[in-house]
Formats: C-alpha cells, sequence, structure tokens
C-alpha cells in the first residue's frame, strides 16, 4: 500500500511540474496613445459637497474643476472653483492612467518628510473614469466670521 501512496504523491508532483514549465507568458502590455495628463485635461463641471468638521449636514453648489497639463510628464495643474463655497484653489498634482480612466494625488511631503507648501495646504485625491466622470475629495480649513472651520468637500462631476 505504501508503494502505490508513493507512487501516487510521484506522479502528481511530476504532472504538476510539468505544467508550470510553460513559455507561455499573458503579460499584457498596454500603451497609450497620450500621456495622462495630456488626455486627461479639461473643464470638468459640477457640483461640490461640503460637510463642516463636527457636523453632519451636508451642502451643495456648483463648480468646475479644471484640469491643465504641466511640462512635466505626470503632472498637471488642478483649479478648483466654487464661488458660494469661496472656493478657489489651485494644485499640481501627480497623474496616472489607471482602471481605464485616470486618478490624482498631491502629496504634502518630500522624500524626505518636509512639509511642501502649495495653495491647497491639504491633500487632494480624485478619480476620473472612462466616461469622463470626476471624484474628488480633500478638505480646507476656512475663516468664518472669528473662527477657522474644516470643511470636508467632495466634487462630483463630468468633462464638458
Amino acid at each position: 500500500m505504501k508503494k502505490i501512496l508513493y507512487a501516487f504523491i510521484a506522479l502528481t508532483l511530476c504532472a504538476m511540474g510539468a505544467v508550470s514549465c510553460g513559455d507561455s507568458d499573458d503579460d499584457e502590455t498596454i500603451t497609450f496613445s497620450e500621456t495622462a495628463e495630456k488626455a486627461a485635461a479639461g473643464t470638468y463641471a459640477g457640483t461640490f459637497y461640503r460637510v463642516q468638521s463636527g457636523l453632519t449636514d451636508t451642502t451643495m453648489a456648483a463648480g468646475t474643476l479644471v484640469i491643465t497639463p504641466t511640462e512635466t510628464t505626470h503632472a498637471a495643474h488642478v483649479a478648483l472653483d466654487c464661488p458660494e463655497f469661496t472656493v478657489d484653489k489651485r494644485v499640481t498634482v501627480n497623474i496616472a492612467h489607471a482602471n481605464h480612466g485616470f486618478v490624482f494625488a498631491n502629496d504634502q511631503t518630500n522624500s524626505d518628510f518636509t512639509e511642501v507648501k502649495n495653495e491647497m495646504e491639504e491633500n487632494i485625491t480624485g478619480h476620473i473614469d472612462e466616461r469622463g466622470g470626476v471624484k474628488s475629495s480633500f478638505s480646507i480649513a476656512q475663516r468664518s466670521g472669528r473662527s477657522t472651520k474644516r470643511y470636508y468637500f467632495t466634487f462630483i462631476g463630468t468633462k464638458q
């Protein structure tokens, strides 16, 4: 009985070894006709959703997000404009192809973990889908009377 078991194990190992020795790789090479910052460039019109820190009420207002390519590959300028919420911010982001669309984000630290100053003074992230829909999130501190309040924003829009 032991001989049959050892023979079966040896045969199974040989079969598994032969299966894994193929030369065919199914790795797909993906090429794009444009770099991400150029392909995603444009004006996106939509709605800003704002929530004050510590509260649950959401307010909405119309606005735009404009992406402009820079001279650096995979970098773009993002302009956020919403007059009703007094949002008029500019920031440079990294942008890349992802899931038939694009993702973009900025980071507030250098590789040596020192802070980078920009007009946003906060991180921003976003995703653009294959149909031109964009969703972006960020937070900023805004002056309201004598106090400063933190607001969390989400922008949802489409490319014009």
